[in-house]
């Protein structure tokens, strides 16, 4: 059975349609992922600085102080 030039190239590009699907699908997937984190790490960050202000404001100092407790 002989495939002719034309045949062969639409078998191509399908398989390229499909990879460009694929990669599209990815590519929405990371874009979505990327705007749900934003807000995320917004609110880390805020919380982190207004847990750093407290902790100046009460001790006047930006040292804080971490216990560790060991369970044997």
């Amino acid at each position: 059975m002989m495939i002719n030039k034309c045949e062969k190239e639409d078998n191509g590009s399908a398989n390229n349609h499909s990879q460009n699907e694929e990669n599209l699908t990815l590519e929405t997937i990371a874009i979505i992922n990327c705007v749900l984190n934003a807000p995320l790490m917004l609110i880390s960050i805020l919380g982190n600085a207004f847990e750093f202000l407290s902790n100046l404001v009460e001790n006047g100092c930006l040292i804080t102080t971490i216990t560790i407790t060991i369970v044997h």
